[in-house]
């Protein structure tokens, strides 16, 4: 996961980083997802689901990687007492999802990418240590 933020405080005392701020950020995270199953794998789910089934091999197999960008704009606020920090905000994000999975089953290949992408709303809650 990475992320990157810049806050741009809008009160007079900078130098404390309190206050009310308002914040673009990017958000980035990959998910790599691998699958290998067996006739007996598939026929136990199947058999649940009433679907016909028809196998032709004994091999399944799934590869494939799921890409989520992100990027908000957000207005927050952040407080610091003592030792404890507690930051608050809410925007709103742009979320592109982007997958690409290739599926085995016996000799025969299925490629399937796509991308998904959206506006809503973001909120967050951040804890933590001020030193």
């Amino acid at each position: 996961m990475d992320v990157l933020k810049y806050k741009f405080y809008l009160n007079q005392n900078v130098e404390a980083l309190t206050g009310f701020y308002f914040s673009p950020e990017y958000y980035f995270r990959k998910f790599n997802i691998n699958i290998d199953a067996s006739q007996s794998d598939l026929m136990d789910i199947y058999s649940n689901d009433n679907t016909p089934i028809d196998y032709p091999t004994n091999n399944y197999e799934l590869d494939g990687d799921i890409k989520i960008n992100t990027i908000s704009f957000n207005f927050g606020h952040q407080w610091i007492r003592d030792w404890f920090s507690i930051d608050v905000y809410m925007g709103l994000a742009h979320y592109s999802l982007q997958y690409d999975f290739e599926e085995e089953v016996g000799y025969s290949e299925n490629d399937e990418d796509d991308t998904e992408q959206m506006w809503l709303p973001r909120m967050g809650l951040n804890l933590g240590v001020a030193f």
